[in-house]
């Protein structure tokens, strides 16, 4: 859904800020629409930010599986 959005479509890169899901959800997002992302942490307890790994959760919250990029966000 977010990848069909003008701004996303127009942007020249994503800058993903937040917790774990938000980045990769941010993640997701760059690799879909091919623009690199920049993240920024908001709390300092998880990885997100600097792995080329994404968890991915059902609709209920519950853990889906694990989803793999070819790289980290290009900046941390």
């Amino acid at each position: 859904v977010l990848s069909k959005n003008n701004v996303v479509k127009e942007a020249d890169y994503i800058f993903a800020v937040g917790g774990g899901k938000a980045i990769d959800t941010s993640k997701c997002l760059g690799e879909k629409s091919k623009k690199k992302v920049f993240a920024f942490p908001t709390i300092a307890s998880n990885c997100a930010a600097c792995t080329n790994v994404s968890i991915m959760y059902n609709n209920d919250g519950t853990f889906k599986e694990p989803y793999f990029f070819l790289h980290p966000a290009a900046h941390t």
